[in-house]
């Protein structure tokens, strides 16, 4: 009996002392997990940061163009094969100044000398102004290439008709050049015959003034060449002339 009571007290010891280490296992267990669960939110937590991309995108651009191309220089080519060139690429360059269309209008117009054709201006404008343009440093005209220079605030078919007068020629013998629709046709009604081209924009001057031909010349003799020299002459006595009132005393 003794003997039972003491094995029953020593199972007693033994089951607390287990329970004892399960609630110390268990005390521990749930230490390194609450240790773990800390551990784990330290690495997982986010911070906000500022992402930026960076890459290269292009995108392909055509351009296209209308017009006519001035070659800094020509090369003439021979093909076997007959056609017609339908596509010029030309790759864009830099812009041209409006001044420098102007300055090859003029080169271009002076150029024209060297094939007897004389130069006349018509224009309305003070004759200083007139001649302080022409005078410009960056003109390539000088007063010496005109015959008669004609810059008032007269009408300009007026002016037109008494340049034809003073040069002996009749007026259709005359080209009128003007950036003016008005003029051009105020001069083409009252003046028969009168070639007034209509010009365009002023990349256009120099494109449609050799397509009409008003310049071409098949044989320049040496006549041609001097009849500038030959035209100024004769508008000079006629000036002189009429500087005199009584023709005995111009002679």
């Amino acid at each position: 009996m003794e003997k039972g009571k003491k094995l029953l007290k020593n199972k007693k010891v033994w089951v607390f002392l287990l329970l004892i280490i399960l609630a110390v296992a268990i005390g521990f267990i749930v230490v390194l997990r609450k240790q773990k669960q800390k551990e784990e939110q330290v690495a997982e937590k986010v911070y906000q940061v500022k992402v930026m991309e960076a890459g290269e995108t292009g995108s392909d651009v055509s351009l296209s163009y209308t017009g006519i191309v001035q070659p800094e220089e020509t090369i003439q080519c021979t093909f076997e094969t007959v056609g017609t060139i339908e596509t010029v690429n030309v790759e864009k360059g830099q812009e041209v100044a409006e001044g420098q269309i102007y300055s090859e209008f003029q080169n271009y117009v002076k150029e024209q000398t060297q094939l007897g054709v004389i130069l006349n201006i018509d224009s309305k404008n003070d004759f200083e102004n007139a001649k302080a343009g022409i005078e410009h440093p960056d003109s390539a005209f000088c007063m010496q290439d005109f015959i008669e220079i004609q810059a008032n605030w007269d009408p300009k078919d007026q002016n037109f008709r008494e340049i034809a007068e003073d040069l002996n020629l009749l007026p259709e013998s005359l080209v009128f050049v003007d950036d003016n629709p008005a003029e051009r046709s105020i001069v083409a009604q009252n003046l028969d015959g009168v070639c007034a081209p209509e010009i365009g924009d002023a990349r256009d001057y120099i494109r449609i003034l050799d397509r009409n031909g008003f310049f071409e010349t098949t044989i320049l003799s040496e006549d041609d060449q001097k009849r500038n020299d030959m035209y100024r002459a004769n508008a000079n006595r006629k000036k002189s002339q009429h500087a005199f009132t009584d023709y005995h005393a111009y002679l």
